[in-house]
């Protein structure tokens, strides 16, 4: 006979791993921005989008849309796609055919840091940041 009880218990210790794993993937993301928006003297901050209509649909481009803001303009750095344990992640920046998958935060970090040093993705934040803001 099923023991339901216990099989809650178990769901439940699953739901906190998987809280923990999603509130620290959205620290590396909020750290990640915080270091660009540094960096870029505040004018380029990075944000996490939904795909929404079709492109959510598409396995081939489902996922979340990594954007660089400036003021005047957003750019698309990368599709990153959470599974819904959390972990892994994967993170493919725009315009590759492949990407970065990390199954915990030192990978997710690293993987991150070399999005950070691909040339296009850089040259993309660094437009962002010279852009003149829309007062001046």
């Amino acid at each position: 006979m099923a023991d339901f009880a216990k099989a809650l218990k178990q769901g439940f210790e699953a739901v906190d791993v998987v809280w923990t794993a999603r509130l620290e993937i959205e620290d590396v993301f909020a750290r990640l921005s915080a270091a660009v928006l540094e960096v870029t003297d505040g004018k380029v901050r990075l944000e996490l989008r939904e795909a929404s209509g079709l492109a959510a649909l598409l396995p081939e481009r489902g996922g979340d849309i990594l954007e660089a803001v400036g003021a005047n303009e957003r750019k698309p750095l990368a599709v990153v796609r959470q599974s819904n344990a959390g972990y892994p992640v994967s993170v493919q920046p725009a315009g590759a055919k492949t990407g970065y998958v990390a199954g915990n935060r030192e990978e997710l970090e690293g993987a991150l840091a070399e999005l950070l040093k691909d040339v296009r993705i850089a040259e993309r934040i660094k437009s962002l940041a010279a852009e003149p803001d829309e007062k001046g």
